[in-house]
């Protein structure tokens, strides 16, 4: 699952940062798509507290951040 966060810390302020950097370089290069998909904004939530929230719902996710206030939840059904 890939969504947007508030940020919630340092980190999350510099990935916020290199993703406007390389969001402007991919615009001077022409390589830039926005989607259409909506968009809920701000986001209701930190990503501090997306990642609890993951681990809650999903136990044995993986939480990871991402550039501009997006993150990656990774989760496998056991069997």
């Amino acid at each position: 699952m890939v969504g947007f966060a508030q940020p919630s810390g340092l980190t999350d302020r510099s990935l916020e940062l290199a993703g406007a950097v390389r969001k402007r370089a991919c615009q001077l290069q022409g390589r830039y798509w926005e989607h259409d998909a909506p968009v809920l904004w701000p986001p209701p939530l930190t990503s501090r507290q997306m990642a609890e929230l993951g681990s809650i719902e999903l136990p044995g996710s993986t939480f990871r951040r991402l550039m501009t206030n997006r993150y990656a939840l990774f989760w496998t059904a056991q069997r």
